[in-house]
């Protein structure tokens, strides 16, 4: 434990929270910093000269939600800093729990008139910003997350924050769009695109905020957003640029072949490492940790129903306990039908074993593929057709149908000269990557 902290405690925001978590097991990789995933390191060559919140006075009317975050400076620009919030004076007009310890930003919402102030601390420094709730609204219009957006007689502004910025390769950073009346800046509900959908990739920008993931290529991206404010419809656009290198955050190596997918898999929370900070990429992906991760990818892509998830219900398997860390993925997936049952076996899901092509093939399809195949009205022989293609994939073939599928959608094609398919080998933590990444292209 001693190494582990003296190895990375010029990284870590505070050693102490550090080995309290690696104590009880929560973290699941090691993070180099306690900044955002896109803000650069703050190391002896790159200290932070200021910190700061945006914006730092605002006036804001009884329901609303307001946002702010937390930057630094550091010699190459501003960047988003991850903060311990608290609320200085003013708690009791407000919700409770708007704030969430360590975070890049803090969300509060208004409950009855008054002033707040509420200050975030990073390393030793702080800033307070001011805010002032109200119930004077001249006029007002509700945005879809029902917040209230005052209109003002005149002119006013509408932009994004930040103009301009940059991410590092394979990184996000996270926009919000404003509207500034005389009482003050509001965050408006925008419609979000890029000019360059090649170079970086919008995510769950349905409202104010839009976060923004980089991809592997460097170059300049311009972010529009759309509103209506007031009467008129406007723009306002930020500047991204794209720069940096790949950065592998794991303790050992990646294969070069499915390190961009690794990389930006990790970025979004869909895989992660071992407790010990490697990945093992050339380690087998089990059956449990293949849906798990199935899972993750669905909830990334907004296309999980939590709401279906009942967990009173989910001792189905005699193998997987309810401390079992993939206990809710393969209740949800077997609620679903996902799962790759052994009749004779039915009260074993066996979620410790490695995963074979065969199985993978069998979950992708269930799980995901099933849907989009029906949308093409692709007859079941003609799916087949494409897994025949493969010498050891014969028509009575188990996985015929699934093999067919994944081969379709070139998420998993063969192996070698490309003549066999080998259902019946393992599949390794680096390939499963590559396999998720191609199922999020398939999707999008």
């Amino acid at each position: 434990m001693l190494n582990l902290i003296e190895k990375y405690g010029e990284k870590i925001l505070c050693a102490s929270v550090l080995v309290a978590v690696l104590i009880v097991g929560i973290i699941s990789r090691i993070q180099p910093d306690i900044l955002t995933a896109n803000a650069l390191v703050a190391s002896s060559s790159n200290e932070i000269s200021d910190f700061y919140i945006k914006p730092s006075i605002v006036t804001i009317d009884i329901g609303q939600s307001y946002t702010f975050y937390s930057y630094g400076i550091v010699s190459t620009g501003e960047v988003h800093l991850v903060s311990d919030w608290n609320i200085e004076s003013g708690e009791n007009f407000i919700e409770q729990g708007a704030c969430q310890y360590l975070n890049n930003s803090c969300t509060i919402k208004a409950k009855k008139t008054g002033n707040v102030v509420l200050e975030a601390e990073y390393n030793g420094k702080t800033d307070t910003t001011y805010i002032t709730i109200t119930n004077d609204v001249v006029d007002s219009s509700v945005n879809s997350s029902g917040d209230n957006n005052p209109v003002s007689s005149s002119d006013p502004k509408f932009y994004v924050e930040p103009s301009e910025t940059t991410i590092s390769l394979s990184m996000y950073y996270d926009f919000v769009s404003y509207a500034e009346y005389s009482t003050g800046a509001v965050q408006i509900e925008s419609v979000w695109s890029l000019d360059k959908p090649d170079l970086a990739e919008l995510h769950d920008c349905n409202g104010s905020a839009c976060r923004v993931y980089a991809g592997v290529e460097s170059g300049d991206v311009v972010l529009t957003a759309k509103a209506k404010v007031g009467d008129q419809y406007k723009e306002s656009s930020s500047i991204i640029s794209i720069a940096g290198r790949l950065k592998n955050p794991f303790s050992d190596e990646i294969p070069d072949w499915a390190e961009e997918e690794i990389i930006q898999l990790y970025s979004r929370d869909i895989i992660s490492g071992y407790n010990d900070g490697r990945y093992g990429a050339s380690d087998p992906v089990t059956r449990g940790q293949f849906v798990l991760l199935v899972q993750r990818l669905l909830k990334y892509m907004n296309l999980y129903d939590s709401d279906a998830l009942d967990n009173e219900n989910c001792n189905i398997f005699d193998d997987v306990k309810s401390d079992h860390y993939a206990y809710q993925a393969i209740c949800y997936a077997n609620k679903f039908g996902w799962l790759d049952i052994v009749p004779s076996d039915s009260r074993n899901f066996r979620p410790d074993e490695p995963s074979t092509r065969g199985v993978t093939s069998y979950t992708i399809l269930s799980s995901i593929l099933d849907d989009l195949l029906e949308e093409l009205s692709m007859d079941e022989s003609v799916i087949k057709s494409y897994g025949y293609e493969f010498i050891d994939v014969p028509a009575n073939h188990k996985y015929a149908l699934s093999i067919g599928a994944v081969n379709f959608y070139e998420i998993m094609t063969g192996q070698g000269d490309g003549t066999k398919f080998e259902p019946d080998k393992t599949l390794n933590r680096a390939e499963a990557a590559v396999v998720l990444w191609r199922i999020k292209n398939a999707l999008k």
